[in-house]
This record gives structure tokens, C-alpha cells and sequence, in this order.
């Protein structure tokens, strides 16, 4: 792959990130939380795929919305980048943002979300993802797996 398809993918997937993370808008004590997850926090793993990588992010959301996850970006050839996300879910939005400026919103829609991503050069773009309640985390909630 050429290196400039490789700096596209890891853009496109910062933008996809953020747009694959909420808990169904009631992140309470009835959400469900995996192994992991801080007191009070819901988990949950979105998955799916960018171009020709595959990502899972890891989700934990609190009881008043907010949320913080990590990213896993597999790429084809076998490498993984890690990116770590913030941001707020209620009533069924998701609202994400990463380091770099890139945004993401989205809506729950049982187990996938509808996510519309910005970049923040201005690009726009939407993408589903599939998502799995109560799994188990890591401490800084990252993918156990």
C-alpha cells in the first residue's frame, strides 16, 4: 500500500473513532458495565471498518453522560494504532471528540450507530457501526481482548 493510503486510513479512522462510542443515552446504574469499568460506568465495543483496516473501540460512559474510550485501528498488514477519545452520551446522541480536532455525532439505533464525522479540515462523512453492550476493559477502558 502506498505510504499515502496509510496516513489516509489513520485519518479516516480518527474521524470514524469518535462516531462509534455511546451508551444508549441512560448511562446509569441499570447500563451495563464489564469488567473494567470505573464505578458507576457503562462499558461498550464498537466495531467495524475504514478502508482496508478494521477498528474496535472500547467505550466507558458515566452516569452523567460523559465518556472515554480507547481505539484499536488494525491495519492489513498486522499493525495497531491506539487512539484515546473523549466525550458525552445521552438520550440516544453520541458526541465525540479526538485529540486532533476531528468530531464526531451520531444516534443509537439498537445495536449499530449512525455516526456523521467532521474532520477538521472540514470533511464530512457518515459511518455505521456495530455495538455490543457490557464487555470487558482494561483499567483506562481499552479493548480487553
Amino acid at each position: 500500500m502506498p505510504r499515502n493510503a496509510s496516513v489516509w486510513m489513520r485519518i479516516l479512522f480518527l474521524l470514524l473513532l469518535p462516531l462509534c462510542l455511546p451508551c444508549q443515552g441512560i448511562c446509569s446504574p441499570q447500563g451495563p458495565a464489564g469488567p473494567g469499568a470505573g464505578p458507576g460506568e457503562a462499558t461498550e465495543l464498537w466495531t467495524g471498518a475504514v478502508l482496508t483496516a478494521r477498528f474496535k473501540v472500547a467505550v466507558c460512559v458515566k452516569e452523567d453522560g460523559s465518556l472515554r474510550g480507547v481505539g484499536l485501528l488494525r491495519h492489513r498488514s498486522g499493525a495497531v494504532d491506539v487512539y484515546h477519545i473523549y466525550g458525552t452520551s445521552k438520550h440516544g446522541r453520541v458526541e465525540a471528540r479526538h485529540g486532533s480536532g476531528h468530531r464526531a455525532t451520531g444516534e443509537l439505533e439498537g445495536t449499530q450507530a449512525n455516526m456523521h464525522i467532521r474532520l477538521a479540515s472540514g470533511l464530512r462523512f457518515n459511518v455505521k457501526c456495530r455495538r455490543t453492550l457490557g464487555v470487558p476493559v482494561t483499567d483506562d477502558c481499552a479493548p480487553a481482548d
